[in-house]
C-alpha cells in the first residue's frame, strides 16, 4: 500500500505536499474521509515544473554628474528582492533594496544589481555612476585706477584652474570667448564699457557649470575737466608783495598742483588762486595738473603762466671832472657797473647820456 506523502486532518480542502522535485507524477491519488464516512477516492497525473529565474532589475539613474549639483539615487524595478554588488563576481553585496545612494564623491565606478524571488536568482544588471569635478569658485577681482584713464580700461583678474574654460559676462551678456584657465592669476578681459561684470566656468567639456564669485560694477573713470591757468608776473626785486596766479575754474573731488611748487588746491567747484612770496618762487612758466581723487586720473591745464623777476642792480660810484665851468664838456665815470651792459642816466639838471662797457658817458 503506498503511503501517503503529507498526512491528514487537512481542514480546509487544501493539502500542501513540500520537497517535492519537478517532474511528472502519476497516479497522484487524493483519499477524503470524513468520519467513519467511506472515504472518496481522486487520482490524476500532475506535473510539476520549476519556475524561471526573475527578469533583471531595470535601473534608473545612471549617468555621470557633476559635484556639487544634487547626486541621485540608483533606483531599481523589480518585483523581488534587490540586492546591490560592487563586483560582478557578487561576491561584495553592499546593499539590499530597491533605492541605492552611491557612497562615491569624485570619480566612476560600476554597480551590480540582481533581484531574487521565490528563491530564485535574476541575471545581473549593471549601472555605471560618476561624478565629474566642477569648476573650484573663485572670486573676480579688478584693478581700478589711471590704467582706466588713458582708454586700457578695468583689468579684470581671476586666480584661473587648469582644464576649466572661462567666460566674461557684461550685464549677463558673454562678451569675448573662452578663456582657458592657466592655475595662476590671469587677465580675463578689460572692462572699458560701463556695466556689470562677471564670469562663469565650465569644465569636462562643458558637462559641469559654475558661478564665479563677484560681480564688479564699472563706471566710466572720470578725467578732470579742463580750465586755463593765467596771472603772468614780471617786475624788479623788491617791487612785487604776493605772486597770484589763477586757474578760471575748478571741480569737487580733484586735486590741483602748481608745477614748480608743493602748492596742492583742492578743487572748489569755483576760480582757485595760487598765491606765493615772490622770495620762494623761481623765474619759469607755471603749468597746472588736476587729479581726480578716486580714479587717480589726471589732465593738464590749458596755458601756463610766466613768472619773471629781475633783481635790482647795484647802485654804481659816480665820479666826474667839469672842464669849462659855464659850458662845455664834462667827463663822467660810473664804476662798478657790470661790463657790457648799458643802461641810461639821467644826470640833472638835463644832462642826458648812455653808460658804455667801460662805465664812461659822455
Amino acid at each position: 500500500m503506498t503511503q501517503p506523502l503529507l498526512g491528514t486532518n487537512s481542514l480546509n480542502g487544501e493539502i500542501t505536499i513540500s520537497r517535492l522535485s519537478a517532474g511528472a507524477y502519476s497516479d497522484f491519488v487524493i483519499t477524503a474521509r470524513s468520519g467513519n464516512i467511506c472515504p472518496t477516492r481522486a487520482a490524476q497525473e500532475i506535473t510539476l515544473s520549476e519556475p524561471g529565474p526573475p527578469s533583471s532589475p531595470v535601473i534608473s539613474g545612471a549617468g555621470a554628474y557633476c559635484a556639487g549639483s544634487t547626486i541621485p539615487s540608483l533606483n531599481a524595478i523589480g518585483s523581488g528582492i534587490i540586492e546591490w554588488y560592487s563586483d560582478p563576481a557578487l561576491t561584495n553585496k553592499i546593499f539590499s533594496g530597491s533605492s541605492f545612494a552611491p557612497p562615491i564623491t569624485t570619480g566612476s565606478a560600476t554597480y551590480y544589481a540582481i533581484e531574487i524571488s521565490g528563491g530564485c536568482k535574476s541575471a545581473v544588471a549593471t549601472a555605471s555612476f560618476s561624478i565629474m569635478p566642477s569648476p573650484s569658485i573663485r572670486p573676480l577681482s579688478g584693478t581700478d585706477g589711471p590704467a582706466r584713464c588713458n582708454g586700457t580700461g578695468y583689468e579684470l583678474t581671476m586666480n584661473t584652474e587648469l582644464g576649466v574654460r572661462y567666460y566674461l559676462y557684461k550685464d549677463g551678456s558673454q562678451t569675448g570667448g573662452a578663456i582657458e584657465g592657466v592655475d595662476q592669476e590671469q587677465l580675463l578681459g578689460i572692462a572699458v564699457e560701463e556695466g556689470h561684470y562677471t564670469v562663469k566656468a565650465e569644465s569636462n567639456n562643458g558637462a559641469c557649470k559654475a558661478d564665479m564669485l563677484g560681480a564688479l560694477p564699472v563706471s566710466p573713470a572720470m578725467i578732470p575737466e579742463v580750465f586755463a591757468i593765467t596771472g603772468d608776473v614780471a617786475g624788479c626785486e623788491g617791487t612785487i608783495e604776493t605772486i597770484e596766479l589763477r586757474l578760471s575754474g575748478s571741480q569737487v573731488g580733484v586735486e590741483y598742483t602748481l608745477s614748480n611748487t608743493l602748492i596742492t588746491l583742492a578743487g572748489t567747484g569755483a576760480v582757485l588762486s595760487f598765491s606765493m612770496e615772490p622770495t620762494v618762487a623761481s623765474n619759469g612758466a607755471y603749468t597746472v595738473e588736476a587729479t581726480d581723487i578716486k580714479t587717480g586720473c589726471s589732465s593738464e591745464m590749458i596755458g601756463a603762466a610766466i613768472v619773471r623777476i629781475e633783481s635790482g642792480l647795484e647802485q654804481p660810484k659816480i665820479e666826474g671832472s667839469l672842464v669849462n665851468c659855464n659850458k662845455g664838456s664834462s667827463q663822467i665815470k660810473a664804476t662798478e657797473v657790470s661790463a657790457g651792459s648799458m643802461q641810461t642816466w639821467q644826470i640833472f639838471p638835463a644832462i642826458a647820456g648812455s653808460i658804455d662797457n667801460t662805465g664812461m658817458i659822455a
